[in-house]
C-alpha cells in the first residue's frame, strides 16, 4: 500500500500577506494572555474601568421648561449611597418628581433631611413628602418647616422667608461632600423650570460642605437671629466665600455695595454682569452707576427693576449708562430668576475672574429679613460658564432700556402698582405664582 502524503504536502501554502496577518494575530493573543496572567499573578486589574464621579461645575436651565438643573438634582439624589445623607433647604417643594426621588432615597436607607419655608405647607408634593418620611427630627429622615409666616433664622413675622436654596450630599455617585447652591426653587414656575436659573456644584471642598451643613442645622433649629450675618460672618473655604443673611444694616452695610467696593475700574478693563430677578436697592444702583462712570462695563438683566433704580442706571449726564435688559409682562413668566454676578477685571487688587451666585435678590428683604445665602467663587472656568449663560439670558430679553428714552423701558420693567407696595419682598409676593 503506497504511503499517504503528509498533511504538509497536501496543504496549500498561505499567501505571504495572509501569513503575516496570522502571525500578528498570534502575537496579539500571546500578549493579551501574558497580560491576563500577570494581572492574576500580581492581583491587579488588566485595565482600569472608569468610575463616574461628580465634578465641580455650573448648571443652567433654559427658560420655558428646561430641566437641566432638575435633572442634575435627580441624578445626585438617585446616586446617593445607602446610609449617606441628603440635606436640602428649599423655598418651595412643588416638584413631584423630586419628591418621589427623595422618598425613594429614604426607602433605600439614605437619611433625607429637608428644611422648607412655612409657605411650602401649601404645596401638595411637600405635604406628600411630610407624610412619607415624617417630621420627627430625631428620626433618620424628616421634613422641618419654619414657623408660620416667618423665616427659620430671620425674625420679621409676616415678612421674612426662608429663601436659601441648596443641596448637600455626603456620598453620591462615588463622591463625598457634594454641595449645590442654586437660584432654582423646586417648582415649574419662573422660579424653577419655567425661568432662567443657575446652580453651582462644588466638589473637593470639605470645609465648605461642613460650613453649609452647620448652616443647615441652624435653619432646622429655628433659633432666631436677625443679625445672623454678624453671628456667622462671611468665611473663605478654598476658592469659595459664603455670606449668610439676614443682616442688621444701615446705609453703610449693603453687602453687595461692599463687594463692589473691591472693583477698581482704573486698574484694568473690567466687566460686571448681573442677572437678577429684581433690583430694588438704591445703594446698589448708585454703586453700579458710579463704577460705570469710572469706566467699568456694566450690564444688567432683570425681571424687575424699581423705577428710581432704573432711572439712576440709565442716567447719561455723567457717562455712558449701564446697559439694562429685561422681560416684559408678556414674557416675564419665562424671564430670569437668577441671582448671579460676574466680575472680569480688577477685583481686590488683582486681575481675576470671580462669580457670585446663590439665593440673594437685590431687594431690601434679602439683605435684612430673609434667610439667604451667597457664594463668591474664584476660577476662570466657572466664571466663563456663568458669563456665557449671561449672554444667553441677555439675548432672550425682549426689553432694552433706551437711555435717551429711559421712561419707556423702565416703565416696562417696573413692578406693577400692587407689587410696588410689596417691594421689600414680603411673603405674599415671594409666594406668588411667578416664583
Amino acid at each position: 500500500m503506497p504511503a499517504l502524503p503528509s498533511v504538509e504536502s497536501v496543504a496549500t501554502p498561505l499567501p505571504e500577506q495572509e501569513q503575516r496577518v496570522h502571525k500578528q494575530v498570534a502575537r496579539g493573543l500571546a500578549v493579551a494572555a501574558a497580560s491576563i496572567l500577570a494581572a492574576i499573578a500580581f492581583g491587579t486589574p488588566a485595565a482600569a474601568i472608569p468610575v463616574e464621579r461628580v465634578t465641580t461645575k455650573a448648571v443652567f436651565n433654559t427658560a420655558g421648561g428646561g430641566t437641566e438643573i432638575k435633572d442634575e438634582f435627580i441624578k445626585l439624589i438617585d446616586g446617593a449611597a445607602p446610609d449617606s445623607t441628603i440635606r436640602t433647604a428649599a423655598f418651595h417643594v412643588r416638584d413631584q418628581d423630586i419628591v418621589d426621588r427623595l422618598i425613594a432615597a429614604a426607602d433605600r436607607g439614605v437619611q433625607v433631611h429637608v428644611v422648607a419655608d412655612s409657605g411650602a405647607a401649601e404645596d401638595a408634593p411637600h405635604q406628600e413628602l411630610e407624610e412619607a418620611i415624617g417630621t420627627d427630627t430625631s428620626a433618620s429622615s424628616w421634613v422641618k418647616r419654619c414657623e408660620e409666616d416667618n423665616a427659620c433664622i430671620g425674625d420679621r413675622p409676616g415678612k421674612a422667608v426662608m429663601h436659601s436654596k441648596f443641596f448637600l450630599f455626603s456620598d453620591t455617585i462615588n463622591t463625598s461632600n457634594v454641595a449645590v447652591l442654586t437660584s432654582a426653587n423646586l417648582s415649574d414656575t419662573v422660579g424653577g423650570t419655567a425661568g432662567w436659573n443657575s446652580a453651582y456644584v462644588d466638589v473637593g471642598n470639605p470645609e465648605l460642605y461642613t460650613r453649609l451643613d452647620a448652616y443647615f442645622n441652624t435653619l432646622a433649629s429655628g433659633n432666631k437671629d436677625d443679625n445672623y450675618y454678624d453671628s456667622n460672618p462671611p468665611d473663605v473655604t478654598e476658592n469659595v466665600k459664603t455670606y449668610f443673611h439676614p443682616r442688621r444694616q444701615d446705609d453703610q452695610d449693603d453687602t453687595y455695595v461692599n463687594i463692589l467696593d473691591g472693583v477698581d475700574c482704573d486698574a484694568s478693563e473690567t466687566t460686571i454682569s448681573i442677572s437678577n430677578w429684581w433690583l430694588g436697592r438704591q445703594a446698589v444702583a448708585d454703586k453700579l452707576s458710579e463704577l460705570r462712570r469710572q469706566g467699568c462695563e456694566v450690564e444688567l438683566v432683570v425681571n424687575y427693576i424699581s423705577d428710581e433704580e432704573c432711572e439712576t442706571l440709565a442716567d447719561t449726564s455723567f457717562y455712558a449708562p449701564v446697559r439694562i435688559y429685561g422681560f416684559s409682562e408678556d414674557t416675564r413668566g419665562e424671564g430670569t430668576h437668577q441671582k448671579d454676578m460676574t466680575i472680569d477685571g480688577n477685583y481686590l487688587g488683582e486681575d481675576t475672574k470671580v462669580t457670585f451666585t446663590g439665593s440673594h435678590n437685590l431687594v431690601p428683604s434679602s439683605l435684612d429679613e430673609n434667610d439667604e445665602i451667597t457664594a463668591r467663587v474664584y476660577g476662570d472656568e466657572i466664571h466663563d460658564q456663568f458669563a456665557a449663560n449671561f449672554d444667553r439670558v441677555k439675548d432672550a430679553a425682549d426689553v432694552t432700556v433706551n437711555p435717551l428714552e429711559p421712561d419707556s423701558g423702565c416703565e416696562q420693567l417696573d413692578p406693577h402698582p400692587e407689587e410696588q407696595e410689596l417691594e421689600r419682598g414680603t411673603r405674599d409676593l415671594e409666594r406668588g405664582t411667578r416664583v
